[in-house]
């Protein structure tokens, strides 16, 4: 799941959501003997019946409709996780759902709850599409048990080979330690996510343009406690059981909508309109009719109408004389537009985003999404700037140029790392100007908008948390300032009136790193899947492998990988319609969620358990009679059984004895064979021949 903070948006209704009217429409308030089924249903199992295996997300419990897993006691809803073996999984935990029961579209989703804690405990609170596949996914209340001070919210969209996912996080010194209501307001094109009252994220159509908007139909709800998966990881040793959610009530209301006085406006200035030509406007709200709605001029150029809109976003486009005459036209990504794919058509539209008080559009000029030439003003008028405005008659100095930083990070260990850029243009922020490594070459790069004049920066990884570049005094890139006892040594650029590409140079270096010729390895990758029908996957330097059968029970692949430098990989198994299940991996191989190594030579790796750092656990004591060769050699001893047989274990040999765990060395071969020689003469090939045979190690043959 991606985790993105964002401030609140500049449209009217996620400041005025307050003076909304909300209507109940369904709620429980666990004040019964049991959990009603007539409210709720139960999620079973794994998901591996569902081609889900871990839900999706590599999760570890088995989901029970047990009263020990999910109860109701004292007027509470209680889901409990367990360590407990069960199904083949060693923990229990339940999902309950109002699938068949309960969906609603839009309205206010909110429950009042008691979070569970601990490392690989991960509590939610959820919504999906009554009617359709995933994705369509609302997640109202998610937290991480490790990381109880964080609570997230997130959406997801998109289609199963291109999900799309943005959220927010909310963030107190600890969310597990009482009662605490989390909501999330969902009206026609927005979303908006709150914690107590505390609004931290919010979500509207046009962030996920030119997708499609998935949030229009009807959702259930799900509460649930997972035990493990890729983003909580694992239980540790510091991990305790049973952990419990306790939801005192769930409450859903409708949304009542309010609608407000809109006037829309344009400026036909510089249209050649005849005295019989209409301004009309026309959009989603009648239907796209063309010449319902129309405008009347006000003897400046300008023409305006009143409507009467509902909250959200509305789409919409200015005509003369309707459908049939001239309308606007507008390129994706014009601000103030937003862009509709359906099938093979593109469409970009104007929008208007409607809240809970009267608002009046910008007098654009027609078919276009800023004021006709000579009516705005200051502003930016060189062409060359980001921000240029065809609008502005004075240039007020606010002009920005687009700047290319670029960095080679194939000298450095930096395998499951983000490159950064940190300068006084962006307060040395951390974490705000991620760079991307499109092509996987090891070189990140990012355009910023910057005004002209000089600037300083650095290019570290992972925010301030990994590597940051270090200049001595004087170096020829860099700019040195002193403050007090302090002294600080930064990259520095002068920008003028131009867009500017810097160079890609090395980290912590003025120039680009010396060419290397690449070398390359064939590495064979190894796992043990929970279960031997399970396929497995392997991901790789950006590219994914199909893993095939090996010898007990192991998949296995190999690859040709960049040797002499890390590289991170992961396995896999395919879920359905959520796409492809990850491993969750515990602290001692995670690197942000991937596996890492280098390859010096050709080589295979030794066989992992799916989502462990070492073997699967079994019967690692050969003379076993469940001895498993690829077990963990750690595994404890109480899981080995009886005493394996013993005898002769070479099928070529003519005493070959199948049920042979161990070899007692009393194989006995024929010289016919060819697969010993008759040392002795017996005309047998046995022990003897084989001692005859290493006495003669160290002698120089005739």
């Amino acid at each position: 799941m991606l985790r993105y903070l964002f401030s609140s948006l500049a449209f009217g209704l996620a400041l005025l959501s307050p003076a909304q009217t909300w209507n109940l429409s369904w709620s429980d308030e666990f004040d019964g003997p049991a959990i009603d089924a007539n409210k709720w249903g139960y999620d079973i199992g794994t998901g591996a019946a569902q081609g889900l295996w871990g839900w999706g997300n590599g999760e570890l419990q088995y989901y029970t409709d047990d009263p020990d897993n999910a109860r109701v006691e004292n007027g509470e809803l209680i889901i409990t996780a367990r360590e407990q073996n069960y199904g083949g999984s060693n923990y229990t935990s339940a999902r309950m759902v109002t699938k068949n029961r309960f969906s609603q579209t839009h309205g206010k989703w909110e429950a009042r709850i008691d979070l569970p804690t601990g490392q690989g405990i991960w509590p939610a609170f959820w919504m999906l599409r009554e009617n359709n596949p995933w994705p369509g996914e609302i997640d109202i209340m998610e937290l991480v048990g490790h990381l109880p001070g964080s609570c997230h919210g997130t959406a997801h969209w998109g289609t199963v080979d291109n999900v799309q996912s943005l959220g927010g996080s909310v963030y107190t010194d600890d969310w597990t330690t009482g009662y605490h209501t989390y909501t999330v307001e969902w009206w026609p094109d927005h979303l908006q996510w709150s914690v107590d009252g505390q609004v931290y994220f919010n979500l509207d159509r046009t962030q996920v343009s030119p997708n499609p908007w998935l949030f229009a139909e009807d959702y259930h709800m799900l509460l649930n406690v997972a035990v493990g998966g890729g983003w909580p990881g694992s239980p540790d040793a510091s991990t305790v059981f049973p952990q419990e959610m306790k939801v005192d009530w769930v409450r859903v209301y409708d949304h009542v909508p309010e609608p407000q006085p809109i006037t829309f406006r344009v400026d036909m200035s510089q249209e050649a309109l005849n005295a019989e030509d209409q301004v009309y406007v026309s959009g989603t709200f009648d239907e796209w009719s063309g010449a319902t709605h129309a405008l009347s001029a006000n003897g400046s150029g300008v023409w305006s109408t009143t409507l009467e809109l509902p909250q959200g976003i509305h789409e919409y486009k200015f005509t003369v004389n309707g459908w049939s005459g001239q309308e606007e036209s507008f390129s994706p990504g014009d601000p103030g537009t937003l862009t509709s794919l359906d099938g093979a058509n593109t469409y970009v539209n104007r929008i208007v985003d409607v809240g809970w008080s009267a608002l009046v559009t910008d007098a654009h000029c027609f078919s276009t999404v800023e004021g006709c030439p000579g009516t705005g003003g200051a502003g930016c008028t060189d062409l060359d700037a980001s921000n240029f405005s065809v609008a502005a008659t004075t240039n007020d100095g606010s002009c920005l140029y687009p700047v290319l930083f670029s960095v080679d990070l194939n000298q450095e260990q930096t395998a499951g790392q983000t490159a950064y850029v940190n300068g006084g243009f962006n307060d040395w922020c951390g974490d705000c100007a991620p760079m991307d490594d499109a092509d996987a070459d090891g070189v990140w790069q990012l355009v910023l908008d910057l005004p002209p004049g000089s600037h300083e920066f650095k290019f570290t990884t992972n925010a301030w948390n990994g590597l940051v570049e270090s200049f001595d005094v004087g170096v020829p890139c860099t700019n040195t300032t002193y403050d007090g006892p302090n002294v600080y040594t930064n990259r520095s650029f002068e920008l003028g009136a131009a867009p500017l590409e810097l160079g890609t140079v090395c980290f912590n270096d003025c120039s680009a790193c010396p060419a290397v010729d690449p070398t390359y390895h064939t590495v064979t990758f190894r796992v043990q899947m929970p279960d031997p029908s399970m396929e497995a996957w392997l991901e790789v330097q950006g590219a994914t492998y199909v893993m095939s059968d090996a010898t007990w029970g192991a998949k296995a692949v190999t690859v040709t990988v960049t040797g002499d430098a890390a590289f991170t990989y992961r396995f896999g198994t395919p879920a359905g319609a959520l796409g492809m299940a990850w491993e969750t991996l515990p602290a001692g191989c995670n690197a942000n969620g991937w596996r890492t190594a280098t390859a010096l030579e050709d080589m295979a790796m030794q066989v992992v358990c799916f989502g462990s750092c070492s073997g699967c656990l079994g019967c690692s004591d050969p003379y076993a009679g469940n001895f498993d060769p690829i077990a963990d050699p750690l595994s404890p001893a109480s899981l080995c059984e009886g005493l394996g047989a013993s005898g002769c274990t070479y099928p070529a040999a003519l005493n070959y004895e199948a049920e042979a765990v161990w070899d007692n060395g009393s194989c006995s071969f024929s010289t016919a064979s060819g697969d010993c020689p008759d040392s002795d003469g017996d005309g047998m090939v046995g022990v003897n021949d084989v001692l005859i045979l290493l006495s003669a190690f160290g002698n120089t043959c005739p």
